[in-house]
């Protein structure tokens, strides 16, 4: 929750207006973040925007940290959930696919951790065509069925 004093106080670092208002951040607010060139926030959150140029104003990192960590659990979520029902794959089969545990593949799932942005990337790739991604990754394994069930 903003403090309505603190954006009383601010003006906008991009045109200098203190013509600034509280908006909620979810599908508008982008920004990079750790290993991330760039984050979507499908979250809502409270970010201070300029009513003048339309910059947004971050006030409190700790709030855009758990906004972004939590848009890109969901995110993650989505990819992996995508691939499992694409591929009819167990999450033992995913992880060894990706390169990573089947206790970490849980735990990003889960939410309880989120990932690096190669793993993301990754997930959110392959999450596109499933199918053919994991035929290229594993030729021997048996995606053939469950592309004529996706394509009946």
């Amino acid at each position: 929750m903003i403090d309505k004093n603190i954006f009383l106080k601010r003006q906008c670092g991009e045109c200098g207006e203190r013509q600034l208002a509280i908006v909620n951040g979810k599908n508008t607010f982008t920004t990079p973040w750790r290993d991330f060139p760039l984050v979507f926030v499908t979250v809502d959150f409270e970010v201070l925007q300029c009513q003048n140029c339309g910059n947004f104003i971050t006030h409190d990192a700790d709030s855009v940290d758990r906004a972004i960590e939590a848009s890109l659990c969901s995110q993650t979520r989505q990819f992996i959930d995508i691939i499992k029902s694409k591929t009819h794959l167990k999450s033992k089969d995913i992880a060894a696919l990706i390169g990573i545990s089947p206790t970490y593949l849980s735990s990003l799932h889960s939410g309880a951790r989120y990932p690096s942005f190669q793993i993301w990337n990754f997930l959110k790739v392959t999450a596109l065509d499933p199918v053919e991604m994991c035929r290229k990754l594993n030729p021997k394994l048996d995606v053939v069925n469950v592309d004529l069930l996706l394509h009946a």
